[in-house]
């Protein structure tokens, strides 16, 4: 990084530690596109009685989900992304505070005709902390099958939804496939930074930078107990999160000082047991996560991340190499496809060309369901 850079980089950092907050002002162009607002969704208490034994009369009898719901601005969405943060992130990483009109997913989509709710998973930002032994794939797939229920009836805003998409990013791509998986109750998927090998390096660079979060600063005091982490700082803008030659530097230092969050114990233990093991030139199977998946499925990935593009990022050379190479492990009723975007890390939509990452998901999503939903029973028949 050069030395202007650095200098961009701290001043944005001391800017928001010492004033707590950062401009959110859209320009009118983008502000027009869409209508975005935060708000609470209770989801049952059971979405986590799986993981102890629950004493009656000592379990809470909701969760809270807080989250932001976005809508096309002047037009009535029939089909809404369930957007699904990955760990250490919160639900602004669909809609940041730095330069939204370049770097919001939920915006993008809005002008192109499609709602975006995006939650806080549960452990997460605004939501609910139970103990952290309660939050992990299960619970989170759990929350999310709620979740589509409660879009499909009105219980996100009011609105009832005609169509809901899973729309993931890094583990919350796990968790869209593991829930169509078990359930294929939304009517697509679309998985970003995420794919069915995950390379061991990636892995290990990922567990071996977190910490305690009741040890950091930016978390201390709030009653998080042992098994909640987060990376230390300065994380960001190392490893596969970010490819440094295209990416702002004073994103990196934004997403660092505000969209920084945890992960639990729980949830980082699926690294060890879903997707196939990589072994040399060999994969070796282990839990399947997309076998049983039905409905339509695109996977998008950035070309430099290391962490889900194989040896030597040798399956994101291209759309097809990338769609070649997983495509074994969907049915052929998933309609796989997937797609590639240049000069990319993990976090796709927080790069210099997000743009590039929004068209080719809303590419996908035009010609599989559509904003009026209408295209989804004409793509599923050919793929039957």
């Amino acid at each position: 990084m050069s030395l202007r850079a650095r200098l961009q980089r701290i001043l944005l950092v001391l800017a928001v530690a010492t004033s707590g907050t950062v401009t959110t002002a859209l320009p009118a162009e983008a502000e027009a596109t869409a209508l975005c607002r935060l708000l609470d969704v209770q989801v049952p208490a059971d979405v986590t009685d799986h993981q102890v034994m629950i004493v009656p009369g000592t379990a809470a009898r909701t969760w809270t989900i807080h989250g932001e719901l976005c809508l096309p601005s002047g037009a009535t969405a029939s089909t809404v992304l369930l957007a699904l943060h990955g760990i250490t992130y919160k639900h602004d990483y669909w809609d940041p505070g730095y330069q939204p009109e370049r770097y919001s997913f939920a915006r993008a989509m809005a002008a192109a005709g499609y709602a975006t709710y995006a939650p806080d998973r549960l452990g997460y930002g605004d939501s609910s902390h139970p103990a952290s032994a309660l939050v992990s794939l299960d619970s989170d797939v759990a929350v999310t099958h709620s979740l589509i229920g409660s879009l499909r009836t009105g219980g996100v805003g009011g609105t009832g939804f005609r169509r809901v998409v899973l729309v993931g990013n890094s583990y919350g791509s796990a968790i869209s496939w593991r829930e169509s998986e078990l359930h294929n109750d939304a009517d697509a998927v679309v998985a970003t930074g995420y794919a069915s090998v995950l390379q061991n390096d990636a892995i290990l660079q990922l567990l071996g930078a977190l910490r305690p979060a009741a040890a950091d600063p930016a978390f201390a005091g709030r009653g998080l107990d042992p098994g909640y982490l987060t990376p230390r700082p300065g994380q960001r803008e190392t490893g596969f999160i970010y490819y440094p030659d295209n990416a702002d530097p004073a994103m990196v230092a934004y997403d660092e000082a505000r969209m920084r969050d945890t992960v639990t114990v729980g949830e980082g233990s699926i690294f060890l047991h879903l997707g196939a093991y990589p072994l040399g030139p060999f994969d070796i199977p282990n839990v399947p996560q997309t076998e049983n998946i039905n409905i339509p499925s695109f996977l998008l990935n950035g070309s430099h991340d290391t962490l889900t593009c194989g040896p030597q990022l040798t399956h994101c050379t291209s759309d097809r190499v990338l769609q070649n190479a997983e495509n074994r492990y969907f049915s052929a009723s998933a309609c796989f496809r997937a797609g590639v975007v240049p000069a990319s890390g993990h976090v796709l939509n927080l790069h210099r060309n997000a743009a590039v990452a929004f068209a080719k998901i809303r590419a996908w999503l035009d010609q599989a369901v559509g904003p009026d939903g209408s295209r989804l029973p004409a793509y599923r028949a050919r793929c039957k």
